[in-house]
């Protein structure tokens, strides 16, 4: 495919649907394209950015959602960079609206679906997706009237052995003022005040070696003061760790300490179970749940892999709230192709598929949205194949732009040679001068300052941890320069520019 040039003197406008991670990535791997100017337009249905950032990242994660400054930083010297947000692809602009006004649309939309187990009894009061109640707890728009039955549930069953099971199980257990310390939703902490949960149960289908936890994750459940993490004993002493890479060993190492020392007394506890799934959810009289039927497990091989099958053992555990966190999914955007088995749209090399070998003319897809989502999730940069994909594979105007190394070398350039002296930036040598001439006493003080100033920074860090330090409130100026009339900006239809928000504080999500 080649994509023909815009005219004379103007840059390449392109559409970003989505906010998050992966579509910030896009912007910054499109503005390294040096010799290609471009125009982007961030567009959001939320009237704020950060995708799954701000509305999945358990909110006693700071460290994690810091992330988000980069944004800012990014947004804030990009130039020709809009952000549009509150505008809903389907509801707002169409499909061929964004074809007639951009050169190439990129979508980066994620996967804000959840999927399902498809067992008995998934409609019941009390049983519900893990990735709805993670929405719930972060103020998400879309999720803020649900409910939980947590006043009257003393015993919470968690379906998943990922990080987001974990997360749910531990919001669940952790003591409330801890968690009124965080950026978590009013509404959300209110409710977990008077949250009657004593004890939850995390269902692994498969065993400690096959889970997709990390050992990170495990770690900061075990060493909370306010529960206690027993973990069952099936599946734990017949791991192999040695066998293993060094997440597994380090799982199976924690878990194995866990599961040989005595219970604790504390108020609230969580049980790690593998080789067990459930096969329904039983209600009582009024359609709430009042119990799980279990299936236990055993691994056999199929395929190339270890599957979870049913070894014919089945009983009942009573419960009163399950949460399933088995995956996201992703939704039809209405005018592109959705491959309703996968759930997400069809793509290859990174280009949207209008049929099975057919690219969809410039259409291009990222993240999630092009792979699904993985066993664990933060918001790392793309390495470097997966970084721009579909740059490499398109003419932009009969020259394809020179790929580049993460470093920024391009490929046939040979890398420094052992021993051979590196190039010192002119500032740098500068600032080595101006040091020499100045005597080791300034050096020495320089190196104070120095280290005076890290362990503020240090201080600082382990404040915000512990949760004394409210993150601040994002600010539309220290997001992106104010929207008006930009030479050359793309038209975007009236109704877009109705649904603009230029100050995101206060939009709809916590601070």
């Amino acid at each position: 495919m080649s994509l023909q040039p815009p005219a004379q003197g103007r840059p390449w406008r392109i559409a970003v649907v989505g906010s998050g991670p992966s579509g910030f990535y896009a912007v910054q791997a499109l503005h390294r394209l040096r010799d290609f100017p471009v125009q982007v337009d961030l567009f959001d249905r939320l009237p704020t950015p950060f995708g799954l950032v701000r509305g999945g990242v358990a909110p006693d994660h700071q460290n994690i959602k810091a992330v988000t400054r980069s944004y800012d930083r990014q947004a804030a010297r990009t130039e020709g960079l809009r952000f549009f947000g509150n505008v809903q692809v389907g509801r707002d602009l169409s499909v061929a609206d964004l074809e007639s006004l951009y050169d190439a649309t990129i979508w980066a939309n994620g996967h804000e679906g959840a999927r399902t187990l498809g067992i008995p009894g998934e409609d019941l009061d009390g049983v519900a997706s893990a990735a709805h109640f993670v929405f719930w707890y972060n103020g998400h728009p879309d999720h803020v009237d649900r409910s939980y039955p947590l006043g009257r549930a003393q015993k919470a069953v968690v379906v998943g052995n990922g990080n987001v099971a974990i997360d749910v199980a531990r919001i669940l257990s952790q003591d409330p003022e801890r968690l009124a310390l965080t950026d978590i939703a009013q509404h959300a902490l209110d409710q977990l005040r008077g949250s009657a949960v004593r004890s939850v149960d995390v269902l692994g289908r498969r065993g400690p070696e096959q889970a997709s936890f990390t050992p990170t994750e495990l770690a900061e459940l075990a060493e909370l003061p306010c529960l206690d993490l027993r973990v069952g004993a099936d599946g734990v002493a017949e791991a192999h760790p040695d066998e293993a890479d060094a997440a597994v060993r380090k799982n199976i190492e924690l878990l194995s300490r866990q599961a040989s020392r005595e219970p604790l007394d504390r108020p609230r506890s969580i049980r790690l179970r593998f080789f067990v799934s459930p096969i329904a959810f039983v209600g009582d009289d009024q359609g709430r749940l009042r119990a799980v039927r279990l299936a236990r497990n055993a691994l056999v091989a199929r395929g190339g892999r270890l599957s979870a099958q049913p070894t014919g053992e089945v009983w009942e555990e009573p419960c009163q709230l399950a949460l399933t966190a088995i995956g996201y999914r992703g939704l039809q955007i209405p005018g592109m192709p959705f491959d309703p088995q996968l759930g997400r749209m069809p793509s290859e090399a990174g280009r949207v598929l209008a049929a099975p070998g057919a690219a969809a003319p410039g259409h291009y897809v990222v993240g999630w949205a092009r792979r699904g989502p993985p066993a664990w999730w933060a918001p790392a940069s793309p390495t470097p194949k997966t970084r721009w994909p579909a740059c490499g594979r398109t003419t932009w105007g009969g020259a394809a732009p020179a790929p580049r190394h993460r470093c920024g070398r391009a490929p046939g350039r040979p890398r420094r040679a052992r021993g051979q002296l590196r190039r010192v930036a002119p500032h740098r040598r500068r600032r080595a001068a101006g040091r020499q001439a100045a005597g080791p006493g300034a050096r020495e003080a320089d190196l104070g300052g120095r280290d005076a100033r890290s362990a503020g920074d240090r201080a600082r860090g382990r404040s915000a941890r512990d949760g004394r330090h409210a993150p601040a409130p994002i600010k539309a100026g220290h997001l992106l320069p104010p929207i008006g009339d930009v030479a050359g900006a793309v038209e975007v239809p009236p109704i877009a520019h109705h649904h603009l928000h230029g100050h995101l504080e206060g939009a709809g999500f916590p601070r």
